[in-house]
């Protein structure tokens, strides 16, 4: 694995994730990557979260790893019930 390139590599722009408000209307989150492993989170509203890299990007990866896991079971008893 080249390592250099990893460490050298420029932002191309941010990643769009599609998800839905309150309401159930689509919309989207835009993730930019800002320097130094820091990641910037704009919000519909407009607002923006900067995330470091292993107390901000590392937990949220967790968490929305563990909630993604935990709606699979609760979905998956349901239809046992």
């Amino acid at each position: 694995m080249n390592r250099w390139w990893r460490l050298t590599r420029r932002d191309t722009g941010p990643e769009q994730v599609a998800c839905r408000d309150e309401q159930g209307r689509r919309t989207q989150i835009e993730v930019h990557a800002t320097g130094g492993g820091r990641v910037t989170l704009r919000l519909p509203t407009g607002e923006l979260y900067e995330l470091d890299p292993l107390e901000g990007v590392g937990r949220l990866r967790a968490v929305l790893r563990a909630k993604a896991l935990e709606s699979s079971a609760t979905e998956g008893m349901a239809e046992h019930s």
